[in-house]
């Protein structure tokens, strides 16, 4: 006998950026990934960037950052600090010049550096028509996942899809039971 995972993403898991935690929950895609997150189908982490800048100004947004595995800023070694700077040119061409601009670059270097995928939308308004996502293919050229809230519930939806069917099939050929998650997310 097997054993059954439910989780779709052990490739690469997710880390969401700073702009995607709401303690109201008024994010319907996000709270579609949390619930997943709770039911072990996805793990979503952030890095300790993104979660300073989450819990300040509301208590219940610090609550809900805190809640959260954390990913930890260390030492870096000369490779690694090579691939911020590769990553700072890409985001900020002329240099990052503030603070919350060191915060982005340093929250794309994590998601790089521990091999997740960042989720953000941080790009995708008006306001910032670039950003982050709007240079997510520079970013894939040299190694790090970025997608928005909405492209990794699609992504999801789709692995769950896939691996259904698999357990369908394995069960319709080896006679055992069904997990009872199948069809459930």
């Amino acid at each position: 006998m097997r054993t059954r995972d439910r989780r779709v993403d052990r490739a690469s898991p997710f880390q969401i950026d700073t702009n995607l935690v709401k303690a109201s929950g008024g994010l319907p895609n996000i709270n579609r990934l949390e619930q997943w997150h709770s039911d072990g189908v996805v793990n979503i982490s952030m890095s300790d960037v993104a979660q300073s800048e989450a819990a300040i100004g509301s208590p219940a947004r610090a609550r809900k950052a805190f809640s959260r595995i954390v990913t930890v800023s260390t030492n870096l070694t000369p490779q690694e600090k090579a691939k911020r700077d590769e990553i700072e040119g890409i985001l900020f061409p002329s240099g990052a010049s503030s603070t919350n601009e060191q915060n982005d670059v340093d929250i794309v270097f994590h998601a790089w550096k521990n091999r997740f995928t960042l989720i953000t939308n941080d790009g995708a308004s008006h306001r910032q028509p670039g950003g982050i996502l709007g240079r997510r293919a520079a970013l894939a050229a040299i190694g790090v996942k970025v997608t928005s809230d909405v492209d990794a519930v699609s992504w999801v939806e789709e692995q769950v899809c896939q691996r259904d069917e698999r357990e369908r099939q394995w069960s319709q050929t080896t006679g055992e039971q069904l997990p009872g998650w199948v069809g459930e997310d």
